[in-house]
């Protein structure tokens, strides 16, 4: 994977998601520079539908082959959203999937309780907030939380700006990105899209954050090394030889 490929590390999956139309749509990234994609299953509240979890899987395995038979130059990653504010059901689906999937993504909803043990949390890859509740959940002490335990910060495009006015999403934005370099918080930028109708080019994406004043260099790294940061450490996170952050087994050492 190279370091200047675009990964929209957020193009979102639901029961009625059809193959041949993600494949289309996976086809347009790639036109559009991206080098690689993860599909995000969702899952909500309070209740694990492992049968969702089932059906996305054999879902996304079905994409990569046609994908790959169609020559489509594009790395397909698996992402989990756990949308809850119950930090009990947080819990149980890190444990149980940690393991399964390149990135992990946390929507605390409107609990600041649960935003706090995501940020606290190193199996959370990515924390995305609600407009409503960003400003408001995204302070100091969050920002602090997420810089030491190296918690990414997502800003999802769609779900920001999509069919509202702009003054209230770069407003949120505009506060959100000076806590985030006074505290060494990373970002990732996606596109949250769940259609070829709600696709944005990398250009499109990195824009948004030039008009309020990030340097084009840092706005790339939103959508190239941090992403590729996440999925690497994800990598290894999954290995056999990891037992937790800071603990591996090293093979041939007794």
């Amino acid at each position: 994977m190279s370091n200047r490929g675009y990964i929209d590390l957020y193009i979102e999956f639901t029961s009625k998601s059809k193959q041949d139309q993600v494949v289309r749509l996976l086809q347009e990234l790639s036109s559009l520079g991206y080098t690689g994609a993860a599909i995000a299953c969702n899952i909500d509240g309070e209740f694990l539908d492992e049968k969702k979890i089932v059906e996305y899987f054999n879902f996304t395995t079905n994409l990569i082959r046609e994908v790959r038979s169609k020559n489509v130059d594009i790395e397909v990653y698996h992402r989990l959203n756990i949308i809850s504010d119950n930090i009990k059901f947080i819990k149980k689906v890190l444990r149980k999937f940690r393991r399964s999937f390149n990135i992990i993504g946390v929507n605390p909803c409107n609990s600041l309780n649960a935003a706090r043990f995501a940020a606290r949390d190193r199996r959370v890859d990515v924390i995305f907030f609600n407009l409503k509740v960003f400003s408001k959940f995204f302070d100091e002490s969050q920002a602090k939380l997420m810089s030491s335990t190296g918690v990414f910060l997502e800003i999802p495009f769609n779900k920001l700006f999509r069919g509202r006015s702009l003054t209230l999403p770069f407003r949120v934005l505009r506060k959100t990105l000076q806590i985030a370099k006074k505290y060494n918080v990373h970002i990732v930028l996606s596109s949250a899209a769940h259609s070829i109708f709600d696709m944005i080019s990398p250009l499109q994406l990195m824009s948004t954050l030039t008009v309020l004043g990030i340097g084009l260099d840092d706005v790339k790294s939103y959508l190239t090394l941090n992403p590729k940061f996440i999925i690497e450490r994800s990598k290894h996170r999954m290995s056999r030889n990891h037992i937790i952050p800071g603990v591996d087994v090293i093979e041939g050492v007794h």
